[in-house]
């Protein structure tokens, strides 16, 4: 799995064109909205000047509003700190938390989370904030808005005897700052339900409830520690959904069909559910899951693993029944109850390096995995003994094999907890072979047929030769064939390279790719390939970025944050250059048989300082000219370059035409300045 770096904070992205803020926002109102709705949406954030068309991770437009004439007849001044559109889903959107960027005129958003949901949404009034004064609404719904310090907020719904409702408040899943707390309480004030930090939910929090007898329900959200302001907002689901954690088995592989059981806390009466995963490599395939139909969802997700897959198999709690693999693989299993451990026997030759990585996070699973491995003999060799670090709970193992024989891998929960949720996944791989990949950078954003460049790090462990990096998709959509790279190999010797990636000029500004970088080269006579990833976290600072917070915590988060980089094409650069001749024509005496003349470059922009390359078009049969380096005038920003004309001493008297083509490349971006029909007279 990719370390995460700082993939998601929302500050200006590496632009290798664009000189002004890019955009960056905070909050879009309302969270949610069904597919196939058109909802008028609310962003805030900053630097929201001439916005383009958005991203969204589950298809989606939007028509931005037209700023209309005021009375006095003028149109009023864009705001840079908000944006109001009409945002349509696409019929087909994925159920669950999704994410959108908004590309400008001056680069590119980072995330913002958005939920696709089929309750309908309604939005908290400010007079709620007592039992007494509850807002009243009927599920199933979903309530938004934001904690205010110091209070709660209360909201009143209806039961009938034997009703059962479910309550789930997301908040950090959804990059909020709120830390919600539940309680529940009847129409006489008796509390019922008291629920904070749910395990699994990044500190969220649900709870299901049954109604003995007719009567209201008062259900209260706050900050568990009485915070507010803009930055703590909530998306309050109430209906009748299970509460899901996750799937078994959560993953299979790309394209296969498969029948996975649901698990969680109210899952009840709930039949298996048949399925068939994404042709991408790290797809992820959505699962609504209904008590019946017509009754709300809850989101479950199964992932597309390329790795070969192993089930566990129970018993398989001691060394006599572990169960053996073969590295690569990913295994995929449970802790099923209080207690219990998983063994798997890795067969290994000393010396072989191998790196265990956990994945429970990802799956929806509240286990947080403990990995321990001996040798053959039961002699201690390794563990993953510190869980949390601020930047993930699942904390990989790397450990070298003492001597032939097979290695046991013990896998079980840190604190003994377990159940039918507990699921959990590690990829087994060996860390000694071939190389891997970094690379420095957030996002790129390049104006179309410009380029940006990054940082390519090559790690070598068996891998001597030369390494060739390409661009790939991320999400399984093609690229297009516009783009292409340079400096893409990392030579023999050498451990890294600045690569350049020139990005299409035929596709729309504001055009969002999410790639990677896929380095291949020959370890010995074997193919090896690795996919560049961001640098990995610093443990010792926890990420202060709520977006990257909450990413790091939640269950199922977008794999395409986690795994790949946005590619964002900007608007055309304007010009930093242009050329003119100090002279009307050309003239080259036949009798001489040469002649020069002088081509000046003016800067447009000042800090463009460089010399441009010529290439002369339309010459006739028997005419040459060159031209030396440029070299600087009295003004500031003009290079005059010499250029010598040649010609047969056969040339007859005539006039001819010719062009000049001047290429530069300044910030990433190359342009090109032309002079068409220019006079050549060739004289006695």
């Amino acid at each position: 799995m990719p370390g995460f770096g700082k993939t998601l904070a929302l500050l200006p992205l590496a632009a290798a064109a664009l000189h002004a803020q890019s955009p960056e926002l905070s909050r879009i109102s309302p969270m949610s909205a069904r597919p196939g709705e058109t909802v008028t949406v609310t962003l805030q954030g900053k630097n929201l000047q001439q916005p383009q068309q958005i991203w969204t991770g589950f298809g989606g437009h939007v028509e931005w509003q037209k700023r209309e004439p005021g009375k006095d007849g003028k149109v009023p001044k864009p705001d840079d700190k908000k944006l109001t559109g009409k945002l349509t889903l696409a019929a087909e959107a994925p159920l669950g938390i999704g994410f959108l960027r908004m590309p400008t005129a001056t680069g590119m958003s980072g995330p913002l989370f958005f939920l696709v949901d089929e309750l309908p949404v309604v939005t908290k009034n400010a007079k709620n904030a007592s039992a007494e004064k509850a807002q009243v609404v009927a599920a199933p719904v979903a309530v938004e808005g934001a904690a205010e310090a110091g209070r709660s907020d209360f909201y009143r719904f209806e039961m009938k005897a034997g009703q059962s409702l479910s309550v789930e408040a997301f908040a950090v899943r959804i990059g909020s700052k709120m830390d919600p707390a539940l309680r529940l309480f009847d129409a006489h004030g008796r509390e019922l339900v008291s629920v904070d930090d749910t395990p699994g939910l990044a500190g969220d929090c649900r709870t299901r409830y049954r109604a003995g007898a007719d009567g209201a329900l008062i259900v209260e959200i706050r900050d568990s520690s009485f915070a507010g302001g803009g930055e703590h907002f909530y998306h309050l689901r109430v209906g009748d959904f299970p509460l899901v954690s996750t799937v078994y088995p959560p993953a299979a592989a790309p394209g296969a069909s498969v029948e996975v059981q649901v698990e969680g806390e109210a899952v009840e009466g709930i039949a298996p559910v048949h399925l068939t995963m994404p042709k991408s490599a790290n797809g992820v395939q959505t699962i609504p899951v209904r008590f019946a139909p017509g009754k709300p969802p809850a989101f479950a997700y199964a992932r597309a693993d390329d790795l070969p897959i192993v089930l566990e198999k129970e018993p398989n709690d001691t060394p006599e029944t572990a169960l053996a693999i073969t590295a690569p693989c990913a295994i995929y299993g449970r802790i099923g109850k209080p207690g219990d451990r998983d063994v798997f026997l890795l067969p290994a030759k000393k010396g072989e390096s191998f790196t265990i990585t956990p994945i429970t996070r990802d799956l929806g699973s509240p286990a947080v995995l403990f990995l321990g491995v001996e040798d053959d003999k039961g002699t201690f060799i390794a563990a993953n003994d510190n869980p949390g670090n601020g930047t993930s709970n699942d904390m990989a193992l790397t450990f070298r094999a003492p001597r032939d024989g097979a290695c046991r891998i013990t896998i079980e929960d840190m604190e003994r907890h377990g159940g039918a949720e507990f699921v959990y996944g590690a990829r087994v791989e060996r860390s000694d072979l071939g190389f891997e990949l970094s690379y420095a950078g957030d996002g790129f954003v390049a104006p179309r047929g410009g380029s940006f460049s990054a940082k390519i790090t090559a790690r070598r462990r068996t891998m001597k030769g030369p390494i060739t990096l390409e661009l790939a998709s991320g999400d399984g959509s093609p690229l297009s064939p516009g783009f292409h790279c340079e400096q893409n190999v990392i030579d023999q010797g050498k451990n890294d390279t600045q690569i350049k990636v020139t990005v299409p000029a035929d596709v729309p500004v504001g055009t969002i790719y999410h790639a990677r970088i896929v380095g291949r080269g020959l370890d010995g006579a074997v193919p090896f390939s690795a996919i560049a990833t961001p640098p990995k976290a610093d443990p010792n600072k926890p990420p202060k970025d709520p977006t990257l917070v909450a990413l790091l915590a939640m269950p199922q988060p977008p794999r395409l944050l986690r795994e790949t980089f946005p590619v964002c094409v900007g608007p055309d650069a304007p010009a930093f250059f242009a050329i003119e001749l100090t002279t009307g024509k050309v003239t080259l005496p036949a009798a001489a048989g040469q002649s020069s003349f002088v081509l000046r470059q003016k800067s447009i922009d000042p800090g463009f300082e460089g010399d441009a390359q010529l290439k002369f078009e339309g010459l006739p049969d028997g005419i040459e000219i060159k031209s030396g380096s440029g070299r600087g005038g009295r003004i500031a920003g003009q290079v005059d370059f010499i250029c010598e004309v040649t010609g047969r001493a056969d040339l007859k008297p005539r006039v001819h035409t010719f062009g000049i083509v001047a290429t530069a490349e300044y910030k990433g971006v190359q342009k090109t300045a032309r002079l068409n029909d220019i006079r050549l007279e060739v004289t006695e």
